[in-house]
């Protein structure tokens, strides 16, 4: 059985908590603001908003009633919106900028409930740098509010605030109804809360008017759309195993919000659209902040026991905090000792390897007593009672092992990293009393390897023994192979069975003795007094998993290993920032609408006739009025306005015939060629009389589009 390698436990004193909450919306105001005109271009979804919040309040009331409902409180927003600033492209886009900020605050907020400061920078500014993201942060439309509301709604979950998450989830809901997705995902987490399920039985009920409305509506809203295609499957996929793989070895808590919000939303509503087509990737943006979640934490390499109130999730066991009376960091306890003063007398026969262990957690006999520990490896000399090496199961040195060889040549020694939140434990034990070196963690005898510079004997195996005495992987890592460093994490049996239940703590003493990096989980967040979760199978286990990962220390994988994990890295960062310029382009849209209004500029004449191919095309002029205004819709009975709807009324086919026929000229606006064409009775008409009447003069491609002019045979110009 393999095990996901465990995130380090890595204190927070070195991030700032100004950085991690401003720095992910700073980024994603400066991406959002970088390109927002994308040269100037619109494509036909902003158009219709545009056009849309252009109309008096009444006007977007009566549309609502009969379409588009589920945009209906973003049209509202963008019309006062408009109604303070009506700043063209900036004023069209800014709120999505600003949403994409608070997003990013938002994911950073969670990351922060749940795994501390740096994995909170990390996360936020993951999520303001996927391409995605971008992208949607520089539409006139409502997703990247949507996300906001929904990582939110998240955050104020994780607090218990539920009044407040009832409203920013309702908020979400009405600004786009497929946000209620994310309720199934804050079931997993939250299922056993009294209090989350009416908070959900209320946001129910009261997005229930806009659900009914909207269904009523779907066909004609939702008409267009077809079955997932393989792509969309392909890309769900990739994202499921993706968020999977970033999910091994983080913690419960983390996988338990992030992963249901990652794949429930689209899963689900991919699978409800082989029945009822209503999957478009962008309704479900909100999806990869759980994603962001686990790759800020992954990147991050920390998760720092930031548990939200409540305590450890189940499973997982709480060390608790150093006893009353241990000494703490900068605060040696009365009548202190360095270790290398003799005991004033020998600790009772019960009371070995930690301090404060409870009864039945014991290391068995024969193992060093916790007070002398740690003089008995600074001589390098075995204390009285020390176990040999060798004397633990053959089993559980050999996990020991397995996991020191993970540490791999260069790591720095667990006094470095534990130094970052308490430089006085971290300093070599020559620069400080011996005996105030681990008691922050609480133990009697201390972790050995804490203090110890690169190089020096490690402490995970071979305790107590001279180094020529030791066996290969306790050896100075200049005198053995790479990879077999191990014990620089300073742990000793009494750390795990502190952590262990009663009757476990002679195997965990005996654990803890064998194990190096293992350790780590446990020993540097007990160091400070937090309280944190050790999940005791992942300790375990996690040796053979990372023996076989590392492939053993071998020194061809030192050597190579920095330079596969850099040109990934220079990769990925390539393909982002090509993305993201590609992203501030009009080719990174399915059409611009503005271009194809200046292209019929450059065709129309006064009266020409223009129609529609098909006739939700309209939306390309329509944002474009002076253009619009000085042709003739031969197909139009209504105008949009007029008719309440988004883009407009069309006449019969006879009608349309006659109008037609009459025209001396007409501008189509067509599709591009690899598109279906529509098989209403209006659309047939229309191309039955181009191609049996008219004689075609130009056409010309036009972002997304084609614009063909066509005339009465003979009559094209020349």
């Amino acid at each position: 059985m393999e095990s996901a390698h465990p995130f380090r436990q890595l204190p927070e004193a070195a991030i700032s908590r100004i950085a991690w909450r401003l720095a992910p919306p700073l980024l994603a105001v400066l991406l959002g603001l970088w390109g927002l005109e994308r040269g100037g271009s619109m494509w036909r979804d902003e158009s219709v908003t545009w056009q849309v919040a252009h109309r008096p309040l009444g006007g977007i009331a009566e549309l609502l009633g009969r379409v588009d409902a589920v945009h209906g409180l973003y049209y509202l927003l963008m019309h006062g919106v408009f109604q303070l600033w009506d700043g063209g492209l900036w004023a069209l886009r800014l709120p999505s900028v600003a949403a994409t900020a608070l997003a990013a605050a938002g994911v950073a907020a969670v990351a922060h409930r749940l795994c501390g400061e740096r994995a909170a920078l990390a996360s936020g500014c993951v999520y303001a740098v996927l391409p995605p993201v971008q992208m949607y942060a520089q539409e006139g439309r409502s997703y990247a509010l949507v996300a906001a509301a929904v990582v939110w709604a998240t955050y104020l979950m994780l607090r218990e605030r539920w009044a407040a998450y009832t409203a920013v989830l309702v908020l979400g809901c009405w600004l786009h109804e497929f946000a209620a997705l994310a309720l199934l995902a804050h079931a997993f987490p939250s299922r056993h809360s009294r209090a989350w399920r009416r908070s959900a039985a209320v946001v129910a009920l009261l997005i229930l008017p806009l659900a009914v409305l909207s269904l009523r509506q779907a066909h004609d809203q939702l008409g267009w759309l077809g079955r997932p295609s393989w792509q969309d499957w392909t890309a769900y996929g990739l994202l499921a195993t993706t968020a999977l793989l970033l999910s091994r070895g983080a913690p419960r808590t983390l996988v338990g919000v992030a992963l249901p919000l990652t794949l429930l939303p689209p899963g689900l509503l991919m699978t409800i659209s082989l029945a009822n087509p209503w999957y478009v990737d962008r309704y479900v943006l909100y999806a990869l902040t759980g994603w962001t979640l686990l790759a800020g934490v992954r990147l991050a390499g920390v998760c720092s026991a930031g548990q939200p109130a409540g305590g450890p999730p189940a499973g997982v066991l709480a060390v608790s905090d150093p006893p009353a009376g241990a000494q703490t960091a900068g605060d040696p306890a009365e009548g202190a000792r360095p270790a290398s003063d003799p005991p004033a007398s020998d600790p009772p026969e019960g009371v070995r390897l930690g301090a404060g262990q409870p009864a039945g957690a014991q290391p068995a006999s024969g193992l060093p007593q916790g007070s002398r520990l740690a003089e008995a490896q600074r001589a390098g000399v075995p204390a009285e009672g020390a176990r040999h090496a060798s004397d633990p199961p053959a089993g559980v040195l050999a996990a020991g092992r397995r996991l020191g060889a993970a540490q791999g040549a260069g790591t720095k020694p667990a006094a470095a990293r534990i130094g970052r939140a308490q430089p006085a434990e971290a300093r070599p034990a020559s620069d400080r009393p011996a005996g105030a070196q681990f008691a922050s963690v609480g133990l009697a005898g201390g972790g050995l390897g804490e203090a110890q510079p690169a190089g020096t004997t490690p402490a995970g195996v071979g305790l107590g023994r001279p180094e020529a005495d030791q066996p290969e992987e306790a050896r100075p890592a200049s005198d053995r192979p790479a990879g077999a460093q191990f014990g620089t994490t300073g742990l000793t049996g009494g750390d795990l069975g502190e952590a262990e239940p009663a009757g476990a703590g002679s195997a965990g003493a005996r654990l803890g003795v064998a194990q190096g990096v293992g350790m780590r989980l446990v020993g540097v967040l007990a160091a400070g007094g937090r309280r944190v979760a050790v999940p005791l199978m992942l300790v375990r286990l996690v040796g053979a998993w990372v023996g076989q990962a590392q492939g053993r220390g071998h020194p061809e994988t030192r050597v190579r290993r920095p330079w596969v994990w850099g040109l990934a890295g220079a990769v990925l960062v390539a393909g982002v920032g090509v993305w993201s310029v590609w992203l501030r382009t009009a080719e990174s849209r399915k059409d611009d609408v503005l271009a194809v209004a200046a292209a019929v500029r450059e065709y129309a004449r006064p009266g020409d006739a223009v129609v529609f191919m098909p006739s939700r095309r309209r939306e390309w002029l329509l944002s474009s009025p002076g253009t619009y205004a000085d042709l003739h819709d031969a197909a139009l009975s209504g105008s949009p306005a007029a008719s309440h709807s988004l883009q407009g009324t069309e006449l019969p086919p006879e009608r349309i015939r006659a109008a037609l026929l009459a025209a001396p000229r007409v501008i189509a606006l067509l599709d591009p060629a690899d598109q279906p064409l529509d098989p209403y009775p209006r659309e047939a008409i229309k191309r039955e009389l181009l191609a049996t009447h008219f004689e075609r003069c130009s056409i010309t491609d036009v972002r997304g589009a084609r614009i063909a002019l066509y005339a009465h045979p003979g009559t094209c110009p020349r």
